[in-house]
């Protein structure tokens, strides 16, 4: 079930809202740490998730990152940024500032 809303939130995202796999990897960052970080009560299990999936990132996707820059300040998607907009015109981007 955790792994489906994984998959959820990465469906969430327009494609012209995710042209590059830079984005899409951050992406995919956001919505692991929204379903599994958020559940984690210690700071050492959160340290070991961040360590994994940046391990993970260099590993399998040949990301660059620093640790530091990835989880320095938080990636944070969403569909909120426009108040008027139906459910159906949401755009869920990267929020950036």
């Amino acid at each position: 079930r955790d792994l489906a809303r994984v998959f959820r939130g990465l469906c969430c995202v327009q494609s012209e809202h995710c042209q590059n796999i830079e984005t899409f990897i951050k992406l995919w960052v956001h919505e692991t740490q929204r379903v599994y970080e958020d559940r984690l009560v210690e700071a050492s299990d959160i340290e070991l998730l961040r360590n994994v999936l940046h391990q993970q990132l260099k590993s399998r996707f040949k990301v660059r990152w620093s640790f530091q820059s990835l989880f320095e300040v938080p990636l944070v998607f969403g569909d909120f940024l426009k108040i008027d907009v139906t459910a159906k015109n949401r755009m869920y981007v990267l929020i950036d500032d």
